[in-house]
């Protein structure tokens, strides 16, 4: 589930976009903003003063397939 409503903080897990690019990660805001992944088999994205950051929402419930 995901709340549009809420405004991102510190630590949450958000759908963003940067430069148009959907992505689904850990916000960090300090000491710089980054879209950090929950795999490590992936990059942190860094986000710059060039970069067009959009947050959609704040992800509040994760439902896991088991099986």
């Amino acid at each position: 589930m995901v709340d549009s409503s809420r405004t991102a903080q510190h630590g949450d897990i958000v759908i963003a976009a940067v430069d148009g690019e959907f992505t689904v990660k850990r916000l960090q805001l300090r000491p710089t903003i980054q879209l950090n992944p929950m795999n490590s088999s992936y990059q942190p994205i860094r986000v710059t003063s060039e970069d067009t950051l959009d947050i959609f929402g704040v992800v509040t419930f994760i439902v896991k397939a088991v099986g």
